[in-house]
């Protein structure tokens, strides 16, 4: 059984809705809002079952016109591209609550180690998360 959405496209009051990943596949969240003028980038999920992929199509560019990335929750399909992002340049804030920030961290970790990336280089994209990480209350507004 394939469920698909029926478009990735979505207009808001006030803005635009793009799902960037998860559109076709359960897996690889990343949803661009804009709303009054602002971008938020919601997570940045890896994408699975696409050999050779690192980033759902558009998450780069939409990542380089977000004001922050806010991640949802600390699973691989909604932050396994923030490494990618990184080492693309990303420098907005990474919002999330503390607690997700935490696991982020271990999630992001153990892919970099099971991608065989050099310790140093896994290093600095952990500092550069770290350095960008912005601890929100979960009910706070963003």
């Amino acid at each position: 059984m394939e469920i698909r959405t029926l478009t990735a496209d979505h207009p808001l009051p006030d803005g635009h809705l793009r799902l960037l990943g998860a559109v076709d596949a359960v897996v690889g969240a990343a949803t661009l809002v804009e709303l009054g003028g602002a971008r938020l980038l919601v997570d940045a999920g890896l994408p699975v079952g696409q050999p050779g992929t690192r980033l759902t199509p558009g998450l780069a560019d939409a990542a380089h016109h977000a004001e922050a990335l806010l991640v949802t929750h600390a699973h691989q399909d909604h932050l396994g591209a923030i490494p990618a992002l990184l080492e693309a340049g990303f420098d907005r804030p990474i919002l999330a609550t503390a607690a997700t920030l935490a696991v982020a961290r271990i999630q992001l970790e153990d892919g970099l180690r099971l991608a065989g990336l050099p310790e140093s280089r896994a290093e600095a994209l952990l500092g550069r998360f770290a350095a960008l990480g912005r601890a929100v209350a979960y009910d706070a507004p963003v």
